[in-house]
């Protein structure tokens, strides 16, 4: 277990051996089991079919953990020095957002175009969100 005291200089941030030493591997190893049991519930649920849905869960999966590695890897003082710009972000976002998705609602209505085919991009804001 990686220990910041026995770091060669104390003054300099821990390298990438020691921060790797530092994650929890058993937790790690718990998140990773969890995962592939729902995966495999996802298989059997589509009858030994990765398509339509343990394919899909996969790739997430593997895209959100190695988010979650680098994430874990940066020091935490780049979050705190910029968690009100990433703050201040999600809520500009938010707003432009939200009166961006009204205003292609009004659109839509007066278009004539089908509804439930609006836009919705909503999902912007959570690329901040986590970070604060």
């Amino acid at each position: 277990m990686y220990k910041f005291y026995e770091t060669s200089f104390k003054n300099q941030p821990p390298s990438m051996r020691e921060k790797l030493q530092n994650i929890s591997f058993s937790f790690i190893t718990l998140i990773l089991m969890l995962a592939g049991m729902g995966v495999v519930m996802l298989y059997s649920a589509a009858n030994g079919h990765w398509n339509p849905w343990a394919l899909n869960q996969l790739v997430r999966f593997g895209l959100g953990f190695t988010a979650m590695i680098v994430l874990a890897l940066i020091d935490i003082r780049f979050f705190m020095r910029y968690a009100y710009v990433f703050y201040f972000l999600n809520i500009y976002h938010k707003n432009v957002l939200k009166n961006l998705r009204n205003s292609l609602y009004i659109f839509s209505m007066f278009s004539g175009t089908r509804p439930g085919t609006e836009f919705y991009p909503q999902w912007f804001p959570t690329l901040y969100r986590p970070l604060y």
